[in-house]
């Protein structure tokens, strides 16, 4: 797990490229990927945005479809929370 939240890391870092500015100017953008966006309905399980215990459906496949808007507020790195498979229940088991 921590291998694939590190390769995720390193691979949106890369995709967003902005290298022009210094290190003090850099922009990291903090991103809850099952909160941000859903590009895949058939992963859904327990998905219900109304609820907030329950899953809202976002995924990698979303935060990937995104990066051109992230790239154009001028984010450098996208940092994620823990990346795994959603569960068969909600979360805290409710």
């Amino acid at each position: 797990m921590k291998y694939l939240f590190l390769m995720s890391l390193f691979i949106l870092t890369a995709c967003l490229g902005n290298s022009s500015r210094s290190v003090d100017d850099k922009v990291i953008y903090f991103v809850i990927p099952d909160r941000f966006f859903d590009g895949d309905k058939t992963n859904n399980s327990h998905v219900d945005m109304k609820r907030h215990l329950a899953y809202h459906g976002g995924d990698l496949k979303g935060l990937t479809q995104k990066l051109d808007y992230i790239k154009e507020l001028g984010v450098d790195t996208i940092l994620t929370t823990p990346l795994m498979n959603n569960r068969d229940r909600d979360f805290f088991g409710h």
